[in-house]
Order: C-alpha cells, then structure tokens, then sequence
C-alpha cells in the first residue's frame, strides 16, 4: 500500500504579478525525496524547465508542459497550460493559443513550407481526414513519430528528451504500479506531473479549457494519433484528430547512451525500423546535424580500411606514397592521406590486402581499436539499406533532404576524390559500408543521397567517405 505524507511547499514565482504561495500536496515518501534531490534545470527554446522522477517507473520528466512558464498551481492555471501542438509538428509558432490559421495543408513536415509556417492549419473531412498535411506526405505518421521522437533538440523536445508513448504515458497515470487514483482532471493535477487542464485547440476555439486536458503521445497510425485524455468524468488513453491542438509534456530518454571515442562523445539512437542502435553523427562529428548543409556535422573522411591518424580530416595534407601495411601504415604517410590518379584507385600498394579482407576484418573490430568505439562497428550496406531505402516503414529515402530528415540525421557532407580533392559538400553525402565486392577488384559498397536521388554504389578505396558506426 502506498503510503501519503503531507508536506508544505513554499514556491516564488517570478512573472508577474509576483506571489508567495504556500501549497499543501501530497506525495509519496519516495516522490518527495526523489522531487527533493533530482530535479535538474533544462533550458530549451528560451525556457527553463526543472525534471522530476516518477514514483512508479524512476523515468525522468520534465516538470511542466512544453512552453508553461511555471509548474501548475491549480488544474486550471494558466501560467501552467504551456502550448498546443499539432501531432508531430516543430515549433514554429503554429503552437501559441492566439496563433493565426490556414486552410492550406502542408506539403512537407519538417520544416513546413512558409505559407503554412507559424499558422494553426484547420481541419476538414478530405483525405487524410482532420490531419495538417496533404494527402500522400506521411499520411500513416511515421514520419512525423520519428520526428518527435529525435533526441537532438531540434524537435519539439530538449536535448535528450522525447515525447513519450502512449503506453510511458499511461505506466505514470492510469496504470500506475501503485494502484494511485487517476480517474480525472483532479487526479491529474494530484499526479507527481502535475497536469493542468488545458482543454485542446480545434481551429479558433478552445474545448473544455480548464475543465479537462489532453496529452499527445507519439504514436502515430492511420488518420488519428494517441494521447492521454483526462476530464471532470473520465481518464484514458485515446486517439484524437491530428489537426487538434495538444499538450506535450517531455520524458528523458532513459536508453540514451554517452559514448567518448578519439575524444568525441557521441550518443546513441535506436532506429524505429530494427531496434538497432547506432551513433548520432558521423565519425569525427562535433554535433547532430541541424541542417543538411550544416558543416559542423559532416564529421571525417576516411579511406576504406584505415585507421583514426589524421588522414581523415578534410583538410589533411596529402602524399602520393602507396602503403605498405596497413595498422598501422609507414611513417611517412601518418595523417596523410594517400592520392592517386590510377586504377585500382586504393592506397594500398599492388600485393598488400588487394582482396580487402585484412581491411574487412579490421573495421569489423569491436575493442575499440579500430575507426568505431568499443562495442560499435562499420556497418555492411544489409544494415545501411535497412534503415534508409529499404525500410521496413515505406518511408521516404529518395534524396538528401530525406537523408536528413532520417533518425539518423545524415547530412550532405560530400565526399574526398581519391586525387585528394573534396566532392559535392552541401548538395550530397556517401556513407561507406563495410561490404566489399572482392571480384571487383576490393570496390565497396556505398550509400550515396543526392538531390536528384538515392542509391547504393560501387567506389574504391581510395576514396574519403563518411562512416556512420552501428553497435553490434
């Protein structure tokens, strides 16, 4: 049985008018410790957001909706009420209570085109039914479920947070471990969230506000999406129309994994599509990408085989000497990287490893050793395709902006010629397997996205690619 202690909470807040409140609430012993000692500040889209930890599950949330300037007082406070999202948009101002409208869908989700940008889009009964975007551009929501689900910080969410499942949604309310009432809004406001009545956005009207509340989750489906509904007489999980306005309230990412390599750290994401986890960036990387063109995630080239010593930066000085071993290479070609302007086009000279395999064997490591960190490895162009062409979603790969709008975040980085030279930054981006074609003379295959199309692609050796690491 769970047992409730009361406790006094002196909260000052700041926007004004300024005010002293003195709140009796209560809490589990172990909520209060746990709201006592792990509450950490998030700064996101100029808001400061503090979490909490739930009783039940020990998963991190943040204290209050998306866009609230204070955790709620009241279930109907309005300092509390935050934004209303459409179902798997940004933010672009769209979200505000007094944003304008549009009967105009979106073409495109991420971002949406200018005309629609910052605008609540009205629902109507053509296909898809009561949804913002045009028929044909994600209408089953996976798109936009991974897009809500980015922990990069370019998604409605802070860094390292997402918006939850409907099932994460629910293990904290009405299917709580501890059998705690969640059975209306006021059990919502009672809950460790303290939800607020918010009602939900239709267009120029308000429903139910300060009487009941609506939460998006990030499930998607065919038509409609889900959430958690509360009201004076009712609580549960539902689906509701995507064009509808909605709370988002952020859950940590609690799988989420901090990994240093060759003094990077990286992070993990999971793929939605195969459940493997692979890192955020490419190799070299100093952040996940913002934009396709962003040159500050375009990350390393390295040629097929080689180690981390320096060739891989774009900016490496050359040399035209072939090598003869390959971990490591001679001396004289450290942090080079090795040009040539003939066939076979490999950096490796005549007789050294002209099957690949040695190379093979040695992107394949997982102790650390090699290009990826302990446990991670190049992955083959199978497990490429997987995740983009050949995903198991029907989702969009045809170009580099679908690349982009990837879980994985792949951008046009380009790529290095084997004559030294870069090729194609901003417009298009290769990501090197390790899959190599021996009877075609150690040529491997490539994943390439440009903006005229994707494909995968024979190259040599000799050239400078992108290397995106998969954990084993």
């Amino acid at each position: 049985m769970l047992h409730l202690i009361k406790i006094t909470i002196l909260v000052l807040f700041t926007a004004a008018p300024i005010r002293l409140m003195a709140t009796p609430v209560l809490v589990s012993p172990v909520a209060y410790l746990l709201l006592k000692t792990t509450s950490t500040q998030i700064s996101h889209n100029g808001l400061i957001y503090n979490t909490v930890t739930s009783p039940y599950t020990g998963t991190v949330w943040l204290d209050r909706n998306i866009g609230a300037s204070q955790v709620c007082t009241a279930p109907d406070d309005p300092y509390c009420y935050g934004s209303y999202y459409q179902w798997g948009r940004n933010n672009d101002g769209h979200e505000k209570i007094i944003s304008a409208t549009t009967a105009t869908r979106a073409t495109q989700i991420n971002p949406v085109q200018a005309a629609v940008a910052g605008k609540f889009i009205l629902g109507n009964s053509d296909i898809p039914y009561f949804d913002w975007v045009v028929d044909g551009v994600d209408n089953d929501g996976n798109s936009r479920s991974i897009n809500w689900s980015r922990l990069d910080g370019s998604s409605v969410c802070p860094e390292g947070f997402r918006v939850p499942t409907i099932d994460e949604l629910t293990n904290e309310t009405t299917a709580n471990n501890a059998n705690d009432p969640f059975a209306n809004n006021i059990d919502a406001f009672n809950n460790f969230l303290k939800f607020p009545s918010t009602g939900s956005r239709y267009g120029e009207a308000m429903d139910r506000l300060g009487s009941g509340g609506y939460v998006w989750a990030s499930n998607g489906g065919y038509m409609f999406s889900s959430g958690l509904l509360f009201r004076s007489d009712q609580a549960k999980a539902a689906v509701n129309e995507r064009t509808a306005g909605l709370s988002v309230r952020c859950v940590k990412d609690m799988a989420r994994s901090a990994v240093t390599h060759n003094g990077t750290t990286y992070y993990t994401v999971t793929s939605p599509y195969t459940g493997k986890v692979w890192l955020d960036r490419n190799l070299g990387a100093s952040r996940v990408c913002t934009t396709a063109d962003d040159a500050e995630c375009y990350g390393d080239y390295y040629q097929w085989g080689r180690n981390f010593d320096g060739h891989e930066n774009k900016d490496s000085a050359t040399s035209i000497v072939l090598a003869e071993q390959i971990d490591p290479v001679q001396a004289e070609i450290i942090a080079k990287f090795v040009t040539t302007t003939v066939g076979p086009y490999d950096w490796t000279n005549n007789g050294v490893d002209d099957d690949g395999s040695i190379r093979r064997t040695h992107w394949n490591q997982l102790d650390g050793g090699s290009v990826c960190p302990a446990g991670f490895r190049v992955p083959t162009i199978t497990e490429l395709r997987d995740e983009t062409l050949d995903n198991s979603a029907n989702d969009s790969f045809a170009d580099n902006t679908d690349a982009f709008n990837s879980f994985l975040r792949l951008p046009s980085a380009g790529y290095r010629n084997p004559n030294g030279s870069m090729v194609s930054q901003d417009v298009s981006g290769m990501i090197v397997s390790n899959s190599v074609q021996a009877s075609a003379g150690a040529r491997l295959d490539v994943l390439q996205f440009l903006d005229t199309g994707s494909s995968t692609t024979l190259r040599e050796p000799g050239f400078g690619f992108s290397v995106r690491c998969i954990k084993n």
